[in-house]
């Protein structure tokens, strides 16, 4: 009789399936490989190479009939981010040509993916790291992000190059 007791009570007992997590690990890229990577502006479409020292973009000279004071292009790829656990975003920019500079660019997408929200970072003239602190600008939760890597200066020309991007705690 205490075994059929002891099955009674130990098969209430079942245990609920543990959900796990479908929060994204932090984001990191090395720029090892252009692939991940897509142009963003087809207007001004950069060279794009994977070197030792990042992901370089460089734009030639601008037609003769070019319309604008400066030009820009870049990349983009979309990323998932918990900007609870890591609502900073930091870029490492190895080298920015003369009259160029470099920043960073965030688009929130909807669940259809429409932008619904777009944020800049400041930008850089010479090299150094970008850092964004998104917890400023958006509450704690998870986001799809179309995360955008941008060239820009004179029309003679413009480059940058990004070493590292990753995604950390704020």
């Amino acid at each position: 009789m205490s075994f059929f007791l002891f099955s009674i009570l130990t098969s209430s007992l079942a245990l609920a399936p543990v959900q796990i997590s479908k929060a994204p690990l932090p984001f990191a890229d090395s720029m090892k490989s252009v692939t991940p990577w897509s142009v963003y502006n087809r207007d001004r479409t950069p060279e794009i190479t994977a070197t030792k020292a990042g992901l370089k973009m460089v734009l030639g000279a601008v037609p003769s009939a070019w319309p604008y004071e400066y030009q820009w292009s870049g990349v983009k790829r979309t990323i998932r981010l918990d900007v609870a656990r890591n609502g900073r975003i930091v870029a490492d920019v190895s080298q920015v040509g003369k009259g160029s500079y470099a920043h960073l660019e965030l688009a929130v997408l909807d669940a259809s993916g429409k932008e619904v929200k777009i944020l800049r970072s400041a930008s850089l003239n010479e090299p150094g790291q970008i850092s964004f602190d998104l917890t400023k600008s958006l509450d704690p939760a998870l986001y799809t992000l179309s995360l955008r890597l941008i060239v820009g200066g004179a029309n003679a020309g413009a480059s940058a190059t990004y070493r590292w991007l990753r995604s950390m705690p704020v």
